[in-house]
């Protein structure tokens, strides 16, 4: 969760990652732990003697990208020693990757979002969800509401630059529209991610924030195109400005 956790924490709140394992026996485990802490996130990392997946991300004229991974993803499971205990005074936490017993583990947070590229790990976790979020462009992200026990609160479904759309529990059902980016758009690496940074954020501080679903949704397009007026997920630095009016300070 390299990117959710870095825009969250530029956004001014203290993020720790204790689901995002890297091998430190490899160069790019070691480079990843060091990147992540210079850019203010506490990695807590659990250890595999496997190297982590590389990517290869191609970038066209229009800043659109495709990436290719290669390797077998990394991902935590209930039984590494990581500080779950710590996710009890947390307010919120995006699952991007992990067995069912380490999201029954994050469930501990008080607002839980995740992507519905983990939807089989989500069915077996069985635990209630606050949002699921997911590229409605991307067939490997479709959201399957007959696969979980419990429906989300909220599922968003984006759709880069138109937007995206969102439905509800409770019947409720709409769309958000794109944000302009602050930029000529340079690269959309990361912009899925940092959407999510950003509606994590926003729904763990809204009462704070005194902001509702749409206020949530239109923030985390915000920072979604603060993302692509950069080369990749942290070219163009999210200025904490766009936060508005806090009462109280960001979610932990």
């Amino acid at each position: 969760m390299a990117e959710p956790s870095r825009r969250c924490s530029s956004l001014g709140s203290p993020v720790r990652a204790p689901s995002s394992p890297r091998s430190a026996t490899t160069t790019a485990g070691t480079w990843a732990r060091r990147e992540l802490e210079r850019l203010g996130v506490r990695v807590e990392a659990a250890i595999r003697e496997e190297p982590t997946r590389r990517a290869i991300t191609l970038v066209d004229t229009d800043g659109e990208r495709t990436i290719t991974t290669l390797g077998r993803r990394l991902e935590p499971t209930a039984a590494d020693r990581l500080a779950w205990n710590e996710l009890e005074g947390m307010d919120a936490a995006f699952v991007t990757a992990g067995n069912p017993g380490a999201i029954r583990e994050a469930r501990r947070v008080r607002v839980l979002i995740a992507t519905s590229r983990a939807m089989p790990q989500l069915a077996a976790a069985d635990v209630h969800l606050d949002a699921v979020v997911g590229s409605s462009r991307d067939p490997a992200e479709r959201f399957d509401p007959d696969a979980l026990t419990h429906p989300p609160h909220l599922v968003v479904r984006t759709d880069g630059s138109r937007g995206g759309r969102f439905e509800t529990s409770d019947g409720r059902a709409g769309t958000y529209g794109a944000e302009p980016p602050p930029g000529p758009v340079v690269d959309t690496y990361g912009a899925g991610e940092s959407f999510a940074a950003g509606l994590t954020y926003a729904l763990a501080a809204a009462t704070r924030l005194e902001a509702g679903l749409e206020d949530a949704l239109a923030f985390a397009a915000r920072c979604g195109a603060w993302c692509v007026a950069g080369r990749g997920p942290y070219g163009y630095p999210l200025d904490p400005s766009i936060l508005g009016k806090t009462n109280g300070g960001g979610p932990t």
